[in-house]
């Protein structure tokens, strides 16, 4: 499945607009089983996660993983807030 993707899904910022620092592509095959993406930028980290049965046909995920992202969209609460 993951071997059918020729390079990692682009994405970009929300905070910065630039494209992100890093992207980290996992299969999660346990109890999850589901693909997650997690995505650095400006020292924090945002991570997306695909059911593994969306990504089973090679064509859809292919389309996925293809796509440019936007990563940092929703707001989140500070710690000890």
């Amino acid at each position: 499945m993951l071997g059918l993707v020729p390079r990692l899904p682009r994405i970009k910022c929300a905070k910065c607009r630039k494209w992100v620092k890093g992207v980290v592509l996992e299969a999660d095959t346990g109890f999850g089983n589901q693909i997650r993406i997690t995505v650095y930028c400006h020292g924090d980290t945002d991570t997306m996660e695909i059911p593994a049965e969306v990504m089973d046909d090679s064509d859809t995920a292919r389309q996925i993983l293809s796509q440019t992202g936007t990563a940092f969209t929703t707001l989140r609460v500070a710690k000890g807030v």
